[in-house]
């Protein structure tokens, strides 16, 4: 058998293996339970776990990522562009630096992954950012959570979300 062949492994994650943690770069409520690879130095695998009337700012991503919803929906509102909503089962491919905003309506679960990270963010590093955003949660005129940004805040962050300014 070939060296490289041998040092390939089968990865298997079920869900009572999942390890559950806060995303931190996210406002509090989302978790996320990393099953493969390692996001900070290449290709990557993770479940998330959105709460009922969920928001994600506006945020990108530096490379392109793959999604599909185990449970649940998600509606994903890009700049300058439709609303898509996408159901329970479905799979969508966010473009790199496309600047949009999530809402999940219900609690929902999906798979994130990424393969082939360019050279630029293979090294995924925690950064300063001098206008990073600080999230208070407030609630809208239709009683789901609004987050409202201050620009006065600097924070240090570990992951791939860059919050648009």
């Amino acid at each position: 058998m070939e060296a490289a062949k041998m040092k390939e492994h089968m990865v298997v994650a079920n869900p009572a293996d999942f390890h559950w943690k806060p995303k931190e770069t996210l406002p509090a409520g989302a978790m996320a339970a990393n099953v493969y690879g390692d996001p900070t130095k290449g290709n990557y695998a993770f479940y998330s776990k959105f709460p009922a009337k969920y928001t994600v700012p506006q945020h990108w991503h530096t490379d392109d990522c793959m999604v599909a919803i185990i449970k649940g929906s998600m509606r994903i509102d890009p700049e300058n562009a439709a609303s898509v909503n996408i159901q329970e089962g479905g799979f969508f491919k966010l473009p790199g630096h496309m600047r949009y905003v999530a809402h999940t309506p219900k609690e929902t679960i999906f798979l994130v992954w990424e393969q082939n990270h360019s050279t630029y963010t293979t090294r995924i590093r925690k950064t300063t950012l001098e206008t990073s955003r600080h999230f208070s949660r407030r609630q809208n005129t239709s009683g789901s959570p609004n987050y409202q940004s201050s620009s006065s805040l600097r924070r240090d962050i570990g992951f791939s979300h860059t919050l648009a300014s």
